[in-house]
């Protein structure tokens, strides 16, 4: 897109190859003018912020170290989320991203 712009093709030209908007070309010229190469790589987006923090992440290791309750003998993903009082799902992800739990995911 960018060495078309240089050769002066048009913006909508552009825009119709690519199959992109026209404000997408424009903004991608306008960054190169700006930044030079450094244009060509993704600008840092927030994403979706995280549901569950660090403080979740530290209930769920406690509760790990806790026993489990009685007639248990261990801890499982259900029982901690219960405990927790928050989704199986989200403890899950949690010990799916935290493998040292020792915990076995489904």
């Amino acid at each position: 897109m960018l060495i078309q712009c240089l050769e002066g093709v048009a913006i909508k030209d552009i825009a119709q190859k690519y199959d992109v908007r026209s404000n997408t070309v424009i903004t991608l010229r306008d960054r190169f003018e700006q930044k030079g190469l450094e244009a060509l790589y993704d600008c840092a987006r927030s994403g979706r912020p995280p549901t569950y923090g660090e403080s979740f992440r530290a209930q769920v290791l406690a509760t790990l170290e806790d026993d489990p309750p009685e007639g248990y003998a261990q801890w499982d993903g259900p029982l901690v989320a219960r405990h927790l009082g928050v989704s199986e799902h989200a403890v899950w992800r949690l010990l799916r991203k935290d493998p040292s739990t020792g915990l076995r995911t489904p």
